[in-house]
């Protein structure tokens, strides 16, 4: 998806030591002409996210001056790797005694959520809200928050408000039209992406952002074809190539999905992206059931992380290949790439509450391996902890990750009804908890809901994602069952 995760550029920059707010706008704090130039002439690629052309530019502003705190914070979102990106969000954190009230809330917040500390992050961007009422890049902020913990409504009312603020503002519309879709308002959507193409036709998200609507619907030449307009406007843009395979493998042509993806790699201007087209081709394989490939095509991932020590990068490919082996079967080679993930994570630099969320990770991963060997109780005992940390740190992600767990205990136990129950509350976003919801429904004898659900499994036609590659063919085998019809 080509949603901004974290919305970043303010209105006003100021050149003096001390920020001046104009006009109820955050404003941002540089003590040099040339950062502000190079950070404006940035502003309009990274808020389109073209996060790798503005790149140079960004560099550039710290360059000239290293306190420049939004600046990294604005580097850190277009890092290509996680460690870049841990490391300046932390370079940002160090500087809030330098900036102004709005921008430390600012960096506070997005400091939080990079920690998973959810909670603090919405305190943060609320106190901002509040103060900074007139800034549209506020209210998008606060959106994209709530679009990270799937409160659609929050969400929608935060970016109509921003666009209410400041109607040719772009980026709020294109995270509208994800907003309406998730709510199922696909009509919404549809005129939310059409207002972002009206206003920056030149660029190539709009149409990127578009295309992916019109493969979820199901459209998936439609969707190609609005994938090679993006294309058009940037062929360096690889995430549309990314979604020209996906619109192939829904198609069944997944040897032209990866001769699309392989035509990407030397394109590539750095191992992000290198490494985000070989995610593709293992989503690829799995989804025709190649799992060794993809495996390998992971592995390769994998090397290019080890190369420059992004433990946290190493440890996310560790836990997919852990992943695969898992819904294999194969417990022992995946409590081997979940240890190694954890290990890798705890022996690198990072702040203690990035490990924590691994932690938490490895938490879920236990319980689900505890599962596959039939302690139901460790399982149970692990998604209790899991929750209980969750209220602690007032992540929603983390419950929905605990309900999960519980639920898939629960399925092992043929006990239908606690499944239903707990897979209700984990992630709907997620097509692994829609085939499970399809299996527990079924233990309960409730067919035609189990049939619905399997239905919304295969028809969920998700964008490059490993999750769905594993459970459509599960789905789909289940609807081709006579018995499952």
């Amino acid at each position: 998806m080509r949603a901004r995760p974290v919305a970043l550029i303010c209105v006003v920059l100021c050149v003096t030591a001390q920020a001046v707010v104009a006009a109820g706008l955050v404003p941002i704090t540089t003590s040099s002409t040339e950062a502000r130039d190079a950070y404006l002439r940035a502003r309009d690629l990274f808020e389109n996210l073209r996060n790798t052309d503005a790149r140079a530019d960004l560099q550039a502003a710290v360059a000239a001056d290293p306190d420049f705190a939004m600046a990294w914070i604005a580097l850190a979102q277009a890092s290509t790797s996680a460690q870049e990106f841990f490391d300046n969000v932390g370079r940002a954190a160090v500087l809030t005694d330098k900036v102004s009230a709005g921008e430390r809330l600012w960096i506070e917040g997005f400091e939080a959520g990079a920690k998973g500390l959810t909670d603090v992050q919405l305190a943060r961007y609320t106190e901002l809200a509040t103060t900074h009422a007139d800034d549209p890049r506020v209210h998008n902020l606060v959106g994209t928050h709530h679009f990270g913990q799937q409160n659609w409504s929050a969400a929608i009312a935060a970016f109509e408000q921003a666009t209410r603020l400041a109607p040719s503002y772009s980026p709020p519309y294109n995270m509208l039209g994800y907003s309406r879709r998730f709510a199922g308002d696909v009509d919404g959507a549809e005129r939310a992406f059409q207002k972002y193409i009206e206003l920056i036709p030149d660029d190539p998200n709009p149409y990127d952002s578009y295309a992916e609507l019109l493969m979820k619907t199901g459209r998936f030449e439609e969707s190609i074809a609005a994938y090679r307009q993006a294309l058009a406007q940037d062929e360096h843009f690889q995430a549309s190539s990314r979604g020209i395979a996906t619109n192939l493998n829904l198609l069944g042509r997944h040897t032209e999905a990866r001769a699309e993806l392989q035509r990407t790699l030397p394109l590539a201007r750095n191992d992000g992206e290198r490494r985000g087209s070989w995610f593709a081709m293992a989503v690829s394989y799995l989804d025709e059931g190649d799992d060794e490939a993809a495996i390998a095509a992971i592995a390769v991932e994998l090397a290019l992380a080890a190369r420059i020590d992004d433990a946290v990068a190493m440890a996310g490919d560790h836990t997919n290949i852990g992943t695969i082996h898992l819904e294999e079967g194969r417990t022992d080679q995946a409590e081997a790439h979940f240890a190694a993930a954890l290990a890798v994570v705890e022996a690198s630099d990072r702040d203690d509450r990035v490990k924590d969320q691994w932690r938490r990770g490895d938490l879920y991963n236990r319980g689900w391996l505890a599962v596959e060997r039939g302690d139901l109780d460790a399982a149970r005992a692990l998604a209790a902890q899991l929750l209980a940390q969750s209220e602690v740190i007032g992540n929603l992600f983390v419950s929905r990750l605990a309900h999960q767990l519980a639920g898939i205990a629960a399925l092992a136990a043929d006990d239908g009804e606690t499944a239903l129950t707990e897979l209700a509350q984990a992630n709907q976003q997620n097509p692994a908890n829609l085939l499970r919801q399809a299996q527990a429904a079924a233990a309960v004898g409730d067919e035609a809901a189990a049939k619905q659900y399997l239905h919304r499994t295969v028809d969920f036609n998700a964008l490059n994602s490993l999750n769905y590659s594993l459970v459509r063919r599960q789905a789909r085998a289940a609807l081709s069952d006579p018995r499952e019809r």
